[in-house]
């Protein structure tokens, strides 16, 4: 298991023995009035902070990938690194300061939420709009991502629905096929209505870099649209504010563009839905977000709970389960159900594999409180943190799959706020075993002091009898 599950399963625990009784540690933490000059400068250090981040990723590249190892992923046209070769020279003084830009980050988000929440400064939300533009302009400028993703979607783009069994040799020749050496394209694990998208996406680029722009661009795009439907939704424009300023979310959907917030706007579009009692609809759109990637069928279930009656729930929910498997089957064929089996049988050999096949335990512990809320709108607080460890990989940016979970439980401001520290903890591009076990440890000696507080609480109160 991830250090991340570990502390949401403390979490969930704390909540479910906590139950009804008000946690005093927490509400001083929500009566927490910053001061102008604290928002200010917490404000002001939101972007400086993710532009380290993004040189601290550039310097990781340039210091520790090299011959006769991954030299060549300094030479493609944005260098990658992935972590697997580390200079422990430099690795552990490198991930410190990943590890201190995730931790400012997210205490600058919980100090911007409290001033939002006290009304402090008129000027913060318009702030909060100059904050996200500088975000999404230095995102686009990224000198290099931690993943090799991006230039797999480019050679997808290149094949169409080839791409889940691709010819041999049909790359020759191509803006590509310089790369295909050591970045193979051997079949697709996403759906085919990903395979459309991206490769409409990507149809006016003329070279591999201005591909990747181009998915960074539509990403930003992406990003803008979501915090319409969030809205839509009935989210917050303070939970919205802080969603659109956080460096987690452009560190992983722009910086390094992956294909999830496609999903997410489905899932978003099906709550919609669902709020509107539009079965159908949220059927269709939930089975959208299942043809980007199946895990989605999974993760925007609980966009469904707003429908009336557990029976229509779960109706809707088989009916976009059905949807998927049938026009996965009619269109890609067998060959995408071989491509996504095989990823996930050899999926823990992966070099980010989970720790000991966690994924194992947890997905069907996130499958569980997932049924529970749509069979009694039960909500698991916590929950949300345990989905980036349902897939064979656990990536830092699978975080976004507790989104929908968050979104509709009501605890999306607080996902949003831990998303910088989190994602930090499990890139795989860091190196934090020990300050993740301390920072694991804190959290659970800060849950238990809450938790005795709360009992002494029940045993000293007074008892009220009626005569």
């Amino acid at each position: 298991m991830t250090v991340l599950s570990i502390m949401a399963s403390f979490v969930c625990v704390w909540a479910a023995i906590k139950g009804q009784g008000a946690s005093a540690i927490l509400e001083r933490l929500k009566a927490f009035r910053p001061t102008p000059r604290l928002v200010g400068t917490c404000a002001a250090l939101i972007v400086p902070i993710y532009v380290i981040a993004l040189l601290n990723l550039y310097a990781q590249v340039r210091l520790e990938e090299g011959a006769p190892f991954d030299a060549w992923m300094q030479a493609l046209p944005l260098p990658v690194y992935n972590g697997r070769t580390q200079n422990a020279a430099v690795h552990s003084t490198l991930s410190l300061i990943a590890l201190c830009c995730g931790l400012v980050a997210t205490l600058s988000l919980g100090v911007l939420a409290a001033a939002l929440r006290h009304g402090i400064g008129r000027t913060t939300r318009r702030a909060f709009g100059v904050i996200a533009v500088l975000l999404a302009v230095v995102s686009v400028a990224a000198p290099a991502m931690s993943t090799t993703d991006p230039y797999e979607y480019v050679a997808a783009a290149l094949l169409g629905l080839r791409a889940y069994v691709p010819p041999p040799g049909v790359l020759a020749g191509t803006i590509y096929a310089p790369i295909l050496p050591n970045i193979p394209l051997s079949g697709v694990i996403y759906g085919p209505l990903w395979v459309l998208v991206n490769s409409l996406q990507l149809s006016l680029g003329t070279s591999v870099f201005l591909k990747i722009e181009l998915l960074r661009v539509w990403n930003v795009a992406f990003i803008g649209l979501l915090y319409v439907l969030l809205g839509r939704a009935g989210v917050s424009r303070n939970t919205r504010a802080l969603f659109v300023v956080n460096p987690a979310l452009w560190y992983y959907v722009v910086a390094n563009p992956h294909a999830d917030v496609q999903g997410l706007l489905l899932i978003v579009g099906a709550w919609i839905a669902a709020q509107r009692s539009r079965g159908i609809f949220a059927a269709v759109l939930l089975a959208g977000a299942g043809l980007i990637k199946l895990p989605f069928l999974l993760i925007g279930a609980a966009a469904l709970a707003p429908l009336n009656g557990s029976r229509r729930r779960y109706a809707v929910w088989f009916g976009a389960a059905f949807g998927v498997a049938l026009v996965s089957f009619l269109i890609p064929g067998a060959a995408y159900w071989h491509d996504f089996s095989h990823y996930v049988v050899h999926g823990t050999g992966h070099a980010h594999a989970n720790l000991r096949d966690g994924w194992l335990l947890i997905a069907p512990i996130v499958a569980a409180v997932t049924v529970a809320l749509l069979a009694r709108r039960r909500a698991v607080y916590g929950a949300a943190w345990l989905f980036p460890q349902i897939a064979p990989l656990a990536a830092a940016w699978y975080l976004l799959w507790g989104m929908p979970y968050a979104a509709v439980t009501g605890t999306l401001e607080a996902f949003v706020i831990a998303m910088p520290l989190a994602t930090v903890l499990i890139d795989s591009t860091n190196s934090l075993a020990l300050p993740g076990i301390a920072i694991a440890a804190a959290l659970g000696v800060f849950l238990i002091v809450d938790l005795s507080t709360i009992i002494r609480s029940r045993q000293t109160s007074p008892i009220v009898t009626s005569v």
